[in-house]
């Protein structure tokens, strides 16, 4: 958000959150960014500000409003209507969201500390809200998750110091299962290595090489740090950070 006004592309913002949080997020931002924004208490409130946006051709909003209000019948005729967009629009608790009402906009962030792992249909709903195109079936998303999954191991890895040439292997040689299904029944499975998958491809190369002839230095992990994490293909979507870590 402050990059996004720093370089004068935040014009207006919306923060989509439960009632609870409305008076924290005001409190937040205006305490440690200086960012003042308004909590909406009707619908009807916030249809106005839009209109008057509209009518004068600007962006000025910077507003806080519960999910219940923003899916007011009116309020999201006015937005479709006349194309109304904001820069940024950031979802807390982000696991009540229920379609694509928020996907529409310039920036869109989905915040939540539930668990969303018991069931990863809650993950794909969430991820085919942001990129719905891309992500249209369990079935494209779940093999996503599983094409990932040999990354995130070499990640986890490289991280707890492992020898670079053990991750290099073991990364090589993971196999992946890609499946289709009809009505829960697998109609199509196929299991290959990450060696055929990848074998053509230049991040995957440049990791490998960095891994195998590469020192074993700070630098050099983190240029293999770097390259793993931009080979899962769903990190340009989804960042997990556990409370540990934090």
């Amino acid at each position: 958000m402050l990059e996004m006004a720093a370089r004068g592309d935040l014009k207006n913002a919306l923060i989509i959150c439960t009632n609870s949080l409305r008076d924290k997020w005001k409190f937040e931002l205006q305490d440690k960014f200086n960012f003042t924004l308004k909590i909406y208490n009707s619908s009807n409130e916030f249809v106005q500000d839009i209109n008057n946006d509209l009518q004068s051709s600007k962006k000025s909003i910077l507003g806080i409003v519960n999910y219940e209000k923003f899916r007011n019948i009116e309020l999201q005729r006015i937005i479709e209507e006349n194309g109304y967009r904001f820069d940024l629009v950031i979802c807390d608790e982000a696991h009540k969201i229920r379609n694509s009402e928020t996907a529409q906009h310039k920036a869109v962030v989905f915040l939540t500390a539930t668990p969303i792992m018991t069931d990863l249909r809650n993950l794909f709903n969430l991820i085919r809200v942001l990129d719905r195109e891309r992500y249209y079936s369990f079935d494209i998303f779940n093999n996503a998750i599983g094409m990932n999954r040999p990354f995130i191991r070499a990640l986890s890895k490289l991280n707890a110091n492992n020898p670079l040439l053990d991750i290099a292997e073991e990364l090589h040689s993971s196999e992946v299962k890609q499946e289709m299904t009809a009505d829960e029944i697998v109609y199509n499975s196929k299991v290959s290595p990450i060696s055929e998958l990848f074998q053509d491809d230049e991040l995957y190369g440049r990791a490998r090489n960095n891994m195998l002839n590469g020192d074993d230095s700070v630098e050099n992990r983190v240029k293999i740090q770097q390259d793993l994490i931009e080979l899962n293909s769903l990190n340009h979507l989804y960042t997990r950070t556990r409370k540990k870590d934090v």
